[in-house]
């Protein structure tokens, strides 16, 4: 099993010194700052509801190389096209897209 967060955060710490994989997780639909860190859910631009913004950050998150999972939240407006955009994108840029389950909904 894996806990996916974001990188660095105490939920990480604990999880490494349970002995748990710990997946760094990025959002393809939120807003980052110039720091890295989420932009809080009420600043301008803490949303990405344009699938094209959301795709575009997506393959810099994943490119990066410091990310293990990539989301899109489900309640987001759009989000089935966000996500569409996202994966097409991803596959244009050669990366690797993956389940996290084993085929039957389990974690991997």
């Amino acid at each position: 099993a894996a806990v996916l967060t974001q990188p660095g955060g105490r939920l990480a710490a604990l999880a490494t010194d349970a002995g748990l994989r710990v997946v760094a997780e990025a959002f393809a639909d939120r807003g980052y700052g110039d720091d890295g860190r989420l932009l809080p859910r009420a600043a301008p631009g803490a949303l990405l509801t344009d699938p094209a913004d959301a795709a575009a950050q997506a393959v810099r998150l994943a490119t990066s190389g410091r990310f293990g999972s990539l989301c899109v939240h489900g309640d987001t407006p759009g989000a089935p096209g966000i996500a569409a955009a996202v994966r097409s994108a991803l596959a244009d840029a050669g990366v690797e897209v993956e389940s996290m389950t084993d085929g039957g909904g389990r974690p991997a």
